[in-house]
Formats: C-alpha cells, structure tokens, sequence
C-alpha cells in the first residue's frame, strides 16, 4: 500500500461515513494488508494523545514482534489554524473562530535509513447544512511544500515500539 492509496482510501471513508475515527495502519514485511486499529476515542490534549499512541504501538510491537513494520500511517480528523504573525498569543485550533476542519494522514516509513516522514492534509467542505459534502488539498501544507521537516510526535511514538530497523 501506497502514501496517496492511503490518502485517498481515508477521503472515501469520511465522504460516505462523515467522519474517521482516529486510525493507525502498519504495514509489515510479509503481510499483504496492513493491520488496522480504529481507536473509539481520542484524548483531549496531544500529551495525552501521544500517550494512547505509544501504548498501541506497544501493544502491537508485542502482537507483531517477529515481523518487520514497513511503514506507519496515522489518520484522523482535526482542527486546523494557521497562525497570525499580527497576534502575539496563540489560539488553540479549537477555540480559533478562523479554524479550518481537516483530515490528516501522517506516514513513516520504516524502511528510510532517516525514517522518512510525510503529511497530506485535506480541508473539509460542508454545505449550508453542515453536511460533509468535499476534501479539498491543502498543498501548501503537504510535507512536500513544508519548509521544515515534518515531526508527528505521534507517530514517532507509536514506531518506537516496533523496533525499527
């Protein structure tokens, strides 16, 4: 499986559910599909959240410790705000009034010697009702436009466990 195979599959899933479940898929040597771990909830703060994401990553490094991780993806819905160069305190996403409503689809690959990390996000578009109706790119937020490196803390924290070679 592929980065834009991923990228794509998850924008399907959220058009026709309305929404993704936070989601990691790890792709192993041998295994023809990867393993899927839909998570029923997500902490509120990102400490927390990287939390639940290492112990996963644990748990699966324990149920999958003879096989290989190829690469790692993370999914899931957020809060998007782009910060103001005019304003001297920053807002949280969620409480931005200017917050853009985003799918993010982190991956590593596991088998870089730099473990290579990218990220694609996708705006969401609601018609007057609210209902989901479009995923729009947002490019220059792309890890191929990114100025700096791309560092998901998450998903470092959920590879960690796998022992990746």
């Amino acid at each position: 499986m592929i980065f834009s195979e991923v990228v794509e599959g998850a924008g399907q899933t959220l058009l026709r559910s309305g929404e993704h479940r936070p989601t990691i898929l790890v792709a192993f040597e041998g295994l023809s599909t990867p393993v899927r771990r839909t998570l029923r909830s997500f902490p509120a703060t990102a400490e927390q959240r990287q939390h639940v994401l290492f112990l996963e990553g644990q748990q699966l490094g324990n149920q999958y410790s003879t096989w290989k991780v190829q690469r790692v993806w993370f999914i899931s819905e957020g809060w998007m705000s782009l910060a103001d160069p005019h304003r001297w305190q920053a807002i949280s996403p969620s409480r931005d009034p200017k917050r853009r409503e985003v799918l993010l689809v982190l991956e590593l690959d596991a088998t870089s010697d730099d473990l290579k990390q990218r990220l694609e996000i996708r705006e969401m578009r609601r018609n007057t009702k609210k209902k989901l109706k479009a995923l729009s790119a947002v490019p220059e937020l792309s890890s191929e436009s990114a100025q700096a490196p791309v560092t998901p803390h998450g998903v470092l924290a959920l590879s960690l466990p796998f022992g990746v070679r």
